[in-house]
This record gives structure tokens, C-alpha cells and sequence, in this order.
């Protein structure tokens, strides 16, 4: 008897807390996973400490980090679609970008040094 009692109490504290997980039209909410921000970006591609970084074009723009990836040049100019985080490898103090989509840009001309390294310096 004492079992059933323990068991019923159990699934009614279940209830509960799925009920109250739930929103008015009864679905439950979204994982913040599911809630991540997707943005779009264009930018030229640098290198950084442990991660990629897009750097934005133009003044006080965003820049991002974003993992390495073979679809991704150092010194050319992408458009990224991708969800943003800030939990990662990168350790740059930037918001981390995942992408989901990379268009290249051969419109865009990536600044270089004088050296003919890639300037990693913000506009």
C-alpha cells in the first residue's frame, strides 16, 4: 500500500512540473537550444587564437568567432548564416557563430597588410 501511495505522489509531482513547463497553448516551451538567435553576417575571414574570426565590415560592427572549418579561407569575404552561442572552444570574448549556410563574396576585397597578411585589425 505504502508503494502505490510513493508511486502516485511521484507521478502527480511529475504532472506538475510538466504542466507547468507548458505554455497556454499547450505546448511545452523551447529548449534554449531551439531559442538560439540565427543571424546573418557578411564579412573576411581572420585567423585568431583557438577559432576563425569573421570580421564585420565597417564601424563598431559585431565581429564573431567562428570554428574552423574546411569551407572557410583565411583572407576571403563570406556571407554566414548560423545560430549564435557563447559557449565554445574559442575563448576570444566574441560571440561564437555555427554556421549553417556560407555564401562566398567575390564582390568583397578583404584588407591585407602591407605584408600580405590578412590585417586583423577592426575598421
Amino acid at each position: 500500500m505504502k508503494r502505490i501511495i510513493l508511486i502516485l505522489l511521484c507521478l502527480c509531482v511529475f504532472s506538475l512540473t510538466v504542466s507547468a513547463q507548458t505554455n497556454r497553448s499547450g505546448r511545452r516551451r523551447s529548449s534554449s537550444r531551439s531559442r538560439a538567435r540565427v543571424v546573418t553576417v557578411s564579412g573576411c575571414i581572420t585567423p585568431g587564437v583557438e577559432c576563425l574570426v569573421l570580421m564585420r565590415l565597417g564601424d563598431n560592427k559585431q565581429n564573431y568567432s567562428i570554428g574552423r572549418t574546411d569551407r572557410l579561407q583565411v583572407g576571403s569575404a563570406y556571407r554566414i548564416t548560423g545560430t549564435l552561442t557563447n559557449v565554445g572552444i574559442c575563448m576570444q570574448g566574441m560571440p561564437i557563430l555555427r554556421p549553417s549556410r556560407i555564401v562566398p563574396l567575390t564582390s568583397i576585397s578583404c584588407p591585407r597588410t602591407t605584408d600580405g597578411t590578412q590585417n586583423t585589425n577592426t575598421q
